[in-house]
């Protein structure tokens, strides 16, 4: 995050409400560790909430224990722009994927001191999967056996790649995703999308993650899967690969491995006689009888490799090239 960015915190977005207010409750009552661990899918508002629980311990005008952030102090002013005292954010440096153990080392020191401002100190870890296996193992002990005034809140897309040893001393928090209902009225009020069905297709995209939803929208990302859409309809009814469209969609690979997800996965479902977006049935009912499960299956291979040295034009070049070969077959 860029240091002059502010942080948001209020109003946090309504499915988060009762997850904050129920960490509160638990703060007040004692019943939570010093160590919560915030999981769930990218987009679905995990960093937002963590946020603001942190800037909830750190309010210094909070009408009742269970109250969120007020917002106005002057705990909740520096906590939103950067610059208070008692919180530490860890993520890795810049141009680096992995939290090292020197950071996770000068955090502990950091957090050890007396607060500043308030009754706390927190430390906030985003990705806690980040931290490589010293730096897990240098945590150890604060997860265990935190100072009373000491918060520590991590965050994590995907638990799974956590050590057992850190997983074991945290509490969990799980974050969903909204009903598709929820997350399409939120996008509507604090987007400037109009078109109800753009954001229907970001939600389908962004897998019901109303965050990732509003990126998709901002950045494009729905008006390429639609464009894509219409090439593989251009293709399903007899077109022709262009030549230089693998290359072309290779400089977005990240966004083009999206759409041709979802679109595929629509028409796995069609082919089932399942429901599917309104958008694809057309494209459906030229490739009736098709079996997408390799062509499901490439694509899958295929997206897990966005963040590995692969050629991505040789990879959507062999895709273009097994989509035509099927949907031909079948005219």
């Amino acid at each position: 995050m860029n240091q002059e960015e502010t942080i948001p915190i209020l109003p946090v977005p309504p499915w988060l409400e009762e997850t904050l207010k129920s960490l509160l409750g638990h703060v007040e009552r004692g019943s939570l560790g010093h160590a919560p661990l915030v999981y769930g899918p990218a987009g679905v508002g995990k960093q937002w909430l963590a946020n603001t629980f942190a800037a909830s311990l750190l309010c210094e005008q909070r009408s009742n224990a269970e109250a969120m952030a007020c917002g106005e102090c002057k705990s909740c002013q520096v906590f939103v722009n950067q610059t208070h005292p008692d919180f530490f954010r860890l993520e890795p440096e810049e141009g680096k994927v992995e939290i090292g153990v020197d950071q996770v080392r000068e955090l502990i020191g950091q957090i050890a001191l007396t607060p500043a401002l308030g009754k706390y100190r927190v430390a906030l870890i985003s990705p806690a999967e980040a931290m490589n296996k010293n730096a897990a193992n240098a945590l150890l002990k604060t997860l265990e056996e935190p100072p009373n005034n000491v918060w520590v809140i991590l965050v994590s897309h995907s638990p799974r790649k956590l050590l057992p040893t850190v997983l074991s001393r945290c509490q969990k928090v799980p974050v969903t995703s909204p009903d598709a209902e929820r997350g399409q009225e939120w996008i509507t009020k604090h987007s400037q999308a109009m078109d109800a069905q753009s954001v229907s297709l970001a939600l389908a995209l962004a897998s019901g993650a109303p965050l990732l939803a509003m990126e998709h929208l901002e950045l494009g990302r729905v008006d390429c899967a639609i464009e894509v859409l219409t090439v593989l309809e251009g293709i399903a009814g007899g077109g022709s690969v262009e030549p230089d469209l693998a290359q072309k969609w290779a400089g977005d690979a990240r966004t083009i491995w999206i759409s041709l997800a979802y679109w595929v996965s629509q028409l796995s479902l069609a082919s089932q006689g399942l429901s599917v977006e309104p958008m694809v049935q057309a494209l459906a009912q030229k490739t009736q009888g098709i079996d997408w499960s390799e062509v499901w299956g490439a694509t899958l291979e295929a997206t897990s490799m966005l963040d590995r040295p692969y050629r991505q034009d040789l990879l959507l070049s062999r895709w273009l090239l097994q989509f035509q070969l099927l949907t031909h077959e079948s005219l």
